[in-house]
């Protein structure tokens, strides 16, 4: 059986946090589905901050396009980012280039949706996320 390559981006949002609970549930979600895991990318730092003060997410983009890897898997849309903007900037990015992010706590594809359809639930999921940081 062959598997497919992909690479993993976890971020969490403070240095008190680890990656744990991503790593493990997003390489445990590869095993499962037949992914290889070529590379993991790491962010310590608010999902607030702009994509050029997130090395692990710069070097994620490098890297895809770099070695025409296909496939990302990330724990929660909120993971890539927290501001509704710079979300669709890569998520443009992503779909452009042909490469398809799972969202595992979505259950969510990206290249799986229509664009207008896949804004509208990403708006939504973006909302749902954002919710919790006031509630918490």
């Amino acid at each position: 059986m062959s598997l497919t390559d992909c690479v993993i981006y976890v971020r969490v949002s403070t240095d008190k946090q680890d990656y744990t609970r991503q790593n493990e549930d997003l390489k445990d979600f590869a095993k499962r589905n037949d992914y290889n895991i070529i590379n993991v990318f790491e962010d310590k730092l608010s999902g607030f901050k702009s994509e050029s003060e997130r090395e692990g997410l710069k070097n994620l983009k490098s890297y895809v396009i770099d070695h025409s890897i296909k496939y990302v898997l990330c724990w929660e849309l909120s993971r890539l980012a927290r501001k509704s903007s710079v979300l669709f900037n890569l998520l443009d990015f992503f779909e452009d280039n042909k490469i398809n992010i799972y969202f595992k706590k979505e259950s969510l594809w990206l290249l799986d949706f229509q664009t207008q359809k896949k804004n509208a639930i990403i708006s939504m999921l973006l909302g749902v996320c954002n919710q919790k940081i006031n509630i918490h």
